[in-house]
């Protein structure tokens, strides 16, 4: 049985041939793709398949089901993949809608935190004035980029990016605000101090993917610690990355437990939920919180996570998930392959 396995080229090789690995155990056949590769006119695919250690080009009809980017850089290409084929990642709702729709459900609402969009200068002061320290962030923004961190202190304004603060006066900010970040789909939060014992900002990760009979499993859970940066925690500024527990055990004592044992808690249902909210059959989810004063502040939702710190584990769950979605919405089945 053949599953398709689309995208750029410049895809990770080593995801990729983990990925090939995991669904050749599971039975199955991975194409490995781009959209290059499609024949839209004689409805063909030729891509790679991963058979006895080394890569080897090969044609076929398009598969049945296909693990797929969701990102549409060449909509014709996907919008035919789309039409042929059941795409297992999709597009849902932004970091907005998701924020907005789990307030109107409410079951979640306590995890959310207070946010506003950039409209107008006077947003900025009367959220400063309820919150004393806010994030500036982009609606849609990803790897931490363009996050700002602004307080007000003895009459001048304190504004943070990377590494760096900046002392401005009102004029000065509200120049910034309206030239750099106006019309730029910016919006406003309530600063959420969640730092370890060395004052670095970190960000909790749990990743959730679908197993073989269709539940949702925690497949890793991990912290990311900003190193010496001010606003943002991403690693890709430079930060780093520890297991869950390690973190907590290392930063909260006796109280490790409690602070695990919560996360795990008010992470129950919530993919589900999600799921609910945008009426979808998701894959995979991952949930970034924020630690302050011993609650847990959930800062997005990712619908397409990638699996970098536990590629083999996300593999396997997703080809074992594979097999279930062409049991149970197609009726094939796949037997599992002998090494």
């Amino acid at each position: 049985m053949q599953v398709g396995y689309y995208r750029d080229p410049s895809d990770n090789p080593r995801t990729r041939k983990i990925n090939a690995i995991a669904y050749h155990y599971y039975g199955m056949e991975l194409v490995c793709f781009n959209s290059n590769d499609v024949d839209i006119e004689n409805s063909k695919i030729t891509g790679k398949v991963f058979s006895n250690g080394k890569w080897i080009n090969k044609t076929t009809d398009v598969p049945i089901v296909i693990n797929n980017t969701p990102y549409k850089k060449n909509k014709e290409v996907y919008n035919f993949l789309n039409d042929n084929s059941y795409l297992m990642f999709s597009r849902y709702k932004d970091k907005e809608s998701t924020n907005e729709a789990l307030l109107e459900d409410g079951e979640y609402s306590h995890l959310l935190i207070p946010t506003i969009g950039l409209n107008e200068y006077n947003d900025i002061n009367s959220f400063l004035r309820e919150y004393k320290n806010i994030i500036l962030k982009p609606k849609n923004g990803s790897q931490g980029k363009g996050i700002y961190s602004l307080s007000f202190y003895q009459d001048e304004y304190l504004l943070s990016y990377g590494n760096d603060t900046d002392t401005l006066s009102e004029a000065e900010l509200k120049d910034f605000i309206e030239t750099r970040l106006m019309n730029r789909n910016y919006i406003i939060q309530k600063q959420i101090n969640s730092r370890n014992n060395f004052g670095q900002p970190f960000d909790v990760r749990l990743q959730f993917e679908k197993n073989r009979n269709g539940k949702w499993v925690i497949a890793q859970s991990y912290v990311r610690i900003g190193g010496g940066q001010k606003v943002v925690s991403n690693v890709s500024k430079g930060g780093s990355v520890v297991r869950l527990k390690s973190f907590l055990k290392a930063n909260y004592d006796e109280e490790w437990k409690d602070y695990f044992t919560k996360v795990k808690e008010i992470t129950k249902g919530l993919p589900e939920k999600i799921e609910t909210l945008n009426d979808a059959d998701i894959v995979s989810l991952a949930f970034d919180f924020g630690l302050e004063n011993q609650n847990y502040y959930l800062y997005e939702v990712n619908y397409f996570p990638g699996g970098t710190y536990a590629r083999g584990e996300v593999a396997m769950l997703r080809a074992a998930y594979t097999k279930y979605l062409l049991k149970s919405k197609f009726n094939k089945d796949v037997y599992y392959s002998k090494f």
